[in-house]
């Protein structure tokens, strides 16, 4: 337990300030939309389970998750469930919803505000960080006991 924190004090803690507040810049000017990992091409349409890119074709069922961390790095630690709609260029407020509540860190701050943490998602990431840290170490004694 002693080595998990050791682990998690020495893992960086991401800045808690938005870019766009950082550099002056006007959420207006930012580029809306997913991502294609494929093309990069920007404004990738939702279909049903997937996202397309009209661009190359390709499918990607999970391009959302990116675009929500991209958002909470640019603008702010939390999103609703309308910033999510204007960030990843949706029309149904469902869909935003399925969206934010399958992604597993959906949370009810007040009785009609629902937002997702950033620190959630830091805090599971921190935990994955460890687990590869410690299969890494295992797979270290592992190798050296052949």
């Amino acid at each position: 337990m002693e080595q998990i924190k050791g682990i998690l004090l020495k893992c960086p803690s991401p800045s808690t300030i938005p870019l766009i507040n950082h550099f002056s810049i006007p959420f207006e000017d930012l580029k809306l939309g997913v991502k294609c990992e494929s093309c990069s091409f920007i404004g990738m349409q939702k279909i049903i389970r997937t996202w397309y890119c009209p661009k190359c074709s390709k499918t990607n069922s999970y391009a959302h998750y990116k675009a929500i961390s991209t958002y909470f790095s640019l603008c702010k630690e939390t999103i609703t469930n309308k910033e999510c709609r204007d960030f990843l260029l949706l029309n149904n407020r469902n869909e935003a919803k399925r969206i934010l509540s399958n992604s597993g860190i959906w949370n009810v701050e007040k009785a009609l505000l629902r937002t997702i943490n950033k620190g959630y998602i830091n805090r599971i990431l921190r935990i994955l960080l460890i687990l590869f840290t410690l299969i890494n170490e295992c797979a270290k004694v592992y190798e050296s006991c052949k």
